[in-house]
C-alpha cells in the first residue's frame, strides 16, 4: 500500500509530465510546415519572399539590398532590389518611364504597365521586352536583344523599395507569374 502523501505526490508528478509532454507534442506538431522560408530577401523594412528555384546571392553593387538568380531554360536573369531612404528614389513613374528607357522596343510593341494591391503596399510595374541598352548604372555593357525586364515601385510605409528583373525573354515569361506573386507578397516588417 503507498501512503497517501506519496500518492498525492507521484499523482502530481504524472499530471506534470503528462502536461509536459503533451505541450511538447502540440508544440512540434504545430511548427511543422509552418518554418518560413530562407530563400528571402529582407533589410530596409521590406521581405520579399522568392519562389525556391530562384536563389539568393551577394549584391553585385553596394546599392542594392538583394540580388537573385532566376534559372531558365534560356540563361539566367537577376532580381536586384534596391532602396535608397525613406520617401527617396524618385517618382514612380519616372521610375518606370526610366526602366522603359532602357530598352529598345521593336516597332509597335508597348510595355505593360499594372498596378497591385499587397499586403499594406502599393505596387506599380512594368513589363517591357527587346533589347537591353547598355548602361551607365551598370548592367548590360552591350547591346542584349530578345531580353526582357520587369520593373516595380513598392510603395508603403518606410518606403519606398525598387525592384528590377532584367534576362532572356524566354526566362522572364517562365518567370512572369512568379513575379507578380512575389510581388503581392511582399511585407513591410519593422526593422
Amino acid at each position: 500500500m503507498i501512503p497517501k502523501h506519496l500518492k498525492h505526490s507521484m499523482m502530481k508528478r504524472v499530471l506534470f509530465l503528462f502536461s509536459a509532454f503533451l505541450a511538447l507534442s502540440l508544440t512540434t506538431a504545430c511548427g511543422q510546415g509552418a518554418e518560413e522560408s530562407t530563400n528571402v530577401i529582407e533589410g530596409a523594412g521590406i521581405r520579399l519572399p522568392l519562389p525556391e528555384a530562384w536563389k539568393v546571392e551577394p549584391p553585385g553593387s553596394s546599392m542594392r539590398l538583394g540580388q537573385a538568380s532566376i534559372p531558365g531554360d534560356d540563361g539566367e536573369a537577376v532580381l536586384a532590389v534596391f532602396f535608397f531612404g525613406v520617401g527617396s528614389g524618385g517618382g514612380v513613374q519616372a521610375n518606370i518611364d526610366r526602366w522603359v528607357g532602357q530598352m529598345e522596343t521593336a516597332d509597335g510593341a508597348e510595355p505593360e504597365q499594372e498596378t497591385l494591391e499587397g499586403d499594406n503596399t502599393m505596387i506599380t510595374w512594368v513589363d517591357v521586352s527587346g533589347t537591353l541598352m547598355p548602361s551607365m548604372m551598370g548592367g548590360a555593357t552591350e547591346p542584349l536583344p530578345n531580353y526582357r525586364m520587369f520593373g516595380a515601385v513598392i510603395e508603403g510605409e518606410g518606403g519606398p523599395w525598387f525592384v528590377k528583373v532584367t534576362g532572356p525573354e524566354g526566362t522572364l515569361a517562365e518567370a512572369r507569374d512568379d513575379f507578380v506573386a512575389m510581388l503581392k507578397n511582399a511585407k513591410v516588417v519593422g526593422e
